[in-house]
């Protein structure tokens, strides 16, 4: 089994059980706060709840057929980070939940481009969400503060070790930073081409426009070309490839 073959499947098994879990916390949200009107009201409506877990239900089963598409996780993780920040006054989860959905993006390759905006742009957004806590009280809005801080301080420990680790890898690993297009036998000089020109980020309306055919016919090829590089899509490419010297 190859190593793409075994991301899949752990994405597969991974979403397969979220969607056991979230079908179960439907059921038991219902069975709990529909039929027991001596429980305290939620912050939001049952039906928020059964509607939210239900989308990201079918979220999971989408990674389920497309696995690369970690975004989807990334919205899932947000979502539940959210709801988590508005409905509980002390809930460190919800930290974990929204580097969760960070770590889904940066794994995606999308902070390739405007990394320092969109990671200011993220603090920004955790920073609101901890004031929002404000609205349960000064005592809870400390102790969620400070819950949050040892549980934000540790992640960061983690993520900055495997960053490192990471970086380490792909120095021992820059001596053979190519990609040797010879070896692809299914790939013609104008797939070849293509190629070099989607590693600089060129659009596909712009190859189609130089290449003298349609987007549509470009998308379509590349699309195979991904296929035959064992890649899932442009990211996929620009991360596993970009920066790597092309030959022939």
């Amino acid at each position: 089994m190859t190593l793409e073959q075994k991301y899949e499947k752990f994405i597969r098994v991974f979403s397969i059980v979220g969607i056991l879990v979230l079908a179960y916390r439907i059921f038991a949200d219902i069975k709990l706060f529909g039929f027991n009107r001596n429980l305290p009201p939620m912050s939001f409506p049952l039906e928020v709840y059964v509607v939210m877990n239900s989308l990201c239900i079918l979220s999971f089963a989408f990674l389920i057929w497309k696995p690369y598409k970690l975004e989807v996780m990334a919205s899932i993780s947000f979502l539940y980070s959210i709801i988590v920040f508005e409905d509980y006054p002390v809930n460190p989860i919800c930290v974990l939940l929204f580097l969760i959905g960070l770590v889904s993006l940066y794994t995606r390759g999308l902070f390739v481009k405007n990394k320092k905006k969109k990671l200011i742009i993220a603090g920004i957004t955790l920073v609101v969400l901890q004031l929002s806590r404000l609205r349960f009280g000064t005592e809870s809005f400390i102790n969620s503060l400070r819950e949050n801080a040892a549980y934000l301080l540790v992640d960061v420990v983690i993520i900055t070790l495997l960053y490192g680790k990471n970086k380490i890898d792909l120095h021992r690993a820059s001596y053979n930073n190519k990609l040797d297009l010879s070896q692809f036998t299914e790939l013609n000089e104008r797939d070849k081409e293509w190629i070099r020109l989607a590693l600089l980020d060129t659009k596909y309306s712009v190859i189609a426009r130089e290449s003298g055919v349609s987007v549509g016919t470009v998308k379509n090829r590349m699309h195979a070309i991904y296929k035959i590089l064992g890649v899932a899509d442009r990211i996929s490419l620009l991360v596993e490839y970009g920066g790597c010297e092309v030959i022939e």
